[in-house]
This record gives C-alpha cells, sequence and structure tokens, in this order.
C-alpha cells in the first residue's frame, strides 16, 4: 500500500466487497457519479492495485483480522 486508504475510498470498497458494481453506485447518485469514479480511482493508486477489482481484493485481504 503506497498510503492509508480514507474513509470514503473504504466505504466505497466495502460497497464493491458487498457485491455492488461500479454502475450501480453511480445510478444511485448520477449527480455524484463523477465523484465516485474519482474516489475509486484514488483508492485503486493508494492501494498499488491494477485494477478496481484487483484493489476490492487488496481491501479485503487488509480487512481480515
Amino acid at each position: 500500500m503506497t498510503r492509508p486508504l480514507q474513509p470514503d475510498e473504504t466505504r466505497l470498497l466495502d460497497q464493491l466487497a458487498d457485491g455492488h458494481t461500479l454502475g450501480q453506485l453511480t445510478s444511485r447518485s448520477p449527480s455524484d457519479a463523477a465523484d465516485i469514479r474519482r474516489t475509486a480511482a484514488r483508492a485503486r493508486r493508494a492501494l498499488g492495485a491494477r485494477t478496481l477489482d484487483h484493489a476490492v481484493q487488496i481491501h479485503r485481504t487488509q480487512d481480515q483480522p
């Protein structure tokens, strides 16, 4: 990990880990779609992940006790 996740990044990765898709999350709040995509990109970079799916996998692993 290159830096700790911000709270909004953690929330987004948690939602994705729970089975929601980025498309579902952006369709719930179209006015926030660009912010959601930016948050996803920041989370991916923060974890050093190649893809958003990879970021979710890393996040799940780190979330384990």
